[in-house]
């Protein structure tokens, strides 16, 4: 298996605290950070002052569901690509690895060339009676912070794309990586389709890697372990409780924490796969 060295790209807007605990979990691989531009920058950068390797990237707006979660990801892709690493994990300050740093770095050199994502074809069950639909056939704006649709004329993807969609957390291999930043550099038409969509993240990438010759180098399983509550789109904040379906998944990282008592008890399950490891 060839060398992998994963460099990490983290969002957040909030919690310094669990910002800086994740990037002493990830060292020493280089960790980027993108801040959303609503809030003051200054508490992350403090953070992690005393932390080599962490490089803040240009700041967007990031309002839910529109598309300056994407632009705060092709920063960090952007960023990658000046790194040596293999592949680019995207985060949270929310996020947090479930197991030691050389199996992580044991799951992508078996990935090689391959990067993984959850992707699904359109229509997905999950995601409403359009089957997803509805968040493309119509401009989406964000007004007052939210989300607004407005359908006006028929509105298709362009390029004869059919769309897919998943989860907005993933890990792209560099092969990967200069594949998508290439095609919405020269396929324009389809990069701005996609910032008036609903949710952008969970669509742009899928349907871009599933679209291309290399739909099959995917492993369309998520990357990271999310608990949901029945009939919620939203991710249940992962306790004590949660740790052992959370590691058993085969999931690399958990989505979300928000206890530190809970992290210590996850760093200890670490420490003891790490002695078994020796």
């Amino acid at each position: 298996m060839r060398p992998a060295l994963p460099a990490y790209i983290v969002l957040g807007h909030k919690r310094p605290d669990l910002f800086a605990r994740l990037v002493g979990a990830l060292g020493p691989d280089p960790v980027s950070a993108h801040i959303d531009r609503k809030v003051d920058i200054a508490p992350f950068k403090a953070a992690v002052e005393n932390t080599p390797g962490v490089t803040f990237l240009p700041r967007h707006l990031c309002h839910w569901g529109n598309y300056g979660h994407v632009a705060s990801s092709l920063e960090g892709l952007k960023w990658f690509l000046t790194t040596d690493a293999s592949h680019a994990v995207l985060l949270t300050v929310q996020c947090y690895p479930l197991v030691p740093q050389a199996l992580i770095r044991r799951r992508l050199a078996e990935l090689g060339d391959h990067s993984q994502l959850r992707i699904l074809p359109f229509p997905i069950e999950r995601w409403g009676p359009s089957g997803g639909y509805r968040r493309i056939d119509r401009h989406w704006i964000t007004l007052r912070a939210r989300p607004r649709g407005v359908k006006l004329l028929p509105r298709r993807l362009p390029y004869d794309l059919h769309p897919h969609g998943g989860g907005a957390y993933w890990c792209l291999s560099r092969k990967h990586v200069e594949h998508l930043l290439d095609y919405l550099e020269l396929h324009r038409r389809a990069a701005g389709f996609f910032k008036t969509v609903l949710i952008p993240d969970e669509m742009i990438f899928h349907t871009i890697l599933a679209n291309s010759p290399m739909a099959d180098e995917v492993v369309r399983e998520p990357f990271n372990y999310s608990a949901f509550a029945p009939n919620s789109p939203n991710p249940i904040i992962l306790k004590i409780g949660h740790l052992a379906a959370a590691r058993a998944s085969g999931a690399l990282f958990g989505r979300k924490f928000e206890d530190h008592a809970v992290l210590d008890h996850l760093d200890g399950l670490i420490s003891q796969d790490q002695a078994a490891l020796v």
